[in-house]
């Protein structure tokens, strides 16, 4: 008998439970949905594992319906959302996951609670169905600050696989590539005087005008280079910090460089990039003094357009939907990296939703694209874990 995909009422009652905990980071707040989830799975007779690791206050859920030797498929999502924000603006309780308009509302319906539990729930479905090959599905701590949940999982390799789906929302689209992005922290250094005390003044605010031009000026050069799925390199500086008195030259100005990267660059050369740009202003300035720390990132990647995972999520995506729902490139940044950069797994983001209303108080996901979402995922597990890989989808 084939299996059926989890049916949209048991999605939306899963995604209320999910939504139920607040799992915010900052700070950090995942343990107990995490062990919400395990209890869950284990309550199915489904084999699961809490993984302390990196942080054992947010552990990691990782199960698995084995098969038979053949391949091993991962559906990788993130347990934790950002923060509600103010209250006032939300159409509907962030934590209730509110149906409306033919939509489920509430903070991480669409990135990405109610993933996590479609991929619940088809292990649910296949966990007495012989298959070639093994599903596998991890939970994941810390994707929204880029923290190391997914990385430190791969370093083991009981948590590998030969394939990998990372759950964010694609409006169902299939994406093979995304964009990167590097931050570093840059500081120059002033004299920290009063005013009207001395003549000369070592102001880091007037250096950092130097510095916003020579960015602009690097912004411009590297946008020039395109891509044909995502959007272009880019450059800007945020979340700028300088001086404490109304009267005094500050001590330091801090400020963090965005830079945005394609699919074949990597951090370490926009860190020498950069550094060679505040180091022209050096050599400029004899007063010029900084120092640049790197901050975080979140690695491009990419897998061709025609791998043969492409093609069968295309394929199978088209079965449900009737006409085949194409690529695409997404501007955000996620843990697919850590498959393909790190551990050269060919994988995808693949879910519902749209990205633009995540992080919002209006994020919500369409019940259409999440009923076929269900019915897509469990198309391509079986596609892939049944051993049929021929061109057609059956």
């Amino acid at each position: 008998m084939t299996p059926i995909a989890p049916t949209l009422d048991a999605i939306i009652a899963l995604t209320r439970d999910l939504v139920a905990f607040p799992t915010r980071n900052p700070p950090g707040e995942e343990k107990e949905c995490a062990q919400f989830i395990a209890r869950t799975l284990a309550g199915w007779g489904i084999e699961v594992a809490l993984v302390p690791e990196p942080n054992p206050q947010r552990p990691q859920v990782v199960a698995w319906v084995r098969g038979a030797g053949g391949p091993t498929l991962t559906l990788n999502g993130h347990i934790d959302t950002v923060p509600e924000g103010d209250l006032s603006k939300w159409p509907f309780p962030p934590f209730a996951a509110t149906v409306h308009d033919g939509a489920l509302w509430g903070l991480g319906t669409a990135d990405m609670k109610a993933q996590l539990a479609t991929a619940m729930l088809t292990l649910k479905a296949l966990k007495d169905v012989k298959l070639d090959g093994s599903l596998m599905f991890q939970a994941v701590m810390g994707e929204e600050l880029a923290e190391p949940g997914t990385r430190t999982l791969l370093t083991k390799p009981e948590y590998a696989s030969d394939y990998a789906l990372v759950l964010e929302p694609t409006n169902l689209r299939i994406a093979p590539a995304t964009r990167g992005v590097a931050w570093h922290t840059v500081t120059i250094y002033g004299s920290p005087e009063h005013c009207g005390l001395v003549d000369h003044y070592i102001n880091p605010a007037a250096k950092f005008g130097k510095v916003i031009a020579a960015l602009e000026a690097y912004h411009d050069q590297i946008h020039e280079q395109s891509h044909p799925l995502l959007r272009r390199r880019a450059c800007a500086v945020t979340e700028v910090r300088a001086g404490e008195k109304h009267n005094h030259i500050p001590a330091a100005c801090e400020f963090v460089i965005d830079r945005r990267m394609l699919p074949g660059e990597r951090t370490t050369q926009v860190a020498a990039e950069l550094r060679e740009i505040l180091d022209r202003c050096a050599a400029a300035d004899s007063d010029f003094r900084y120092e640049m720390t790197f901050l975080r990132d979140n690695e491009p990647a990419e897998i061709a357009a025609d791998h043969p995972l492409v093609g069968m999520a295309r394929e199978a995506a088209a079965s449900v939907l009737g006409y085949d729902p194409g690529i695409w490139g997404p501007p955000y940044g996620s843990d697919v990296r850590n498959f393909i950069v790190d551990k050269s797994i060919p994988a995808l983001n693949f879910g519902p939703g749209d990205f633009t209303v995540c992080h919002t108080p209006g994020e919500h996901v369409r019940l259409d694209e999440l009923d076929s979402f269900a019915k897509i995922l469990m198309a391509l597990t079986l596609r892939i874990l049944k051993g049929n890989h021929g061109s057609t989808f059956a």
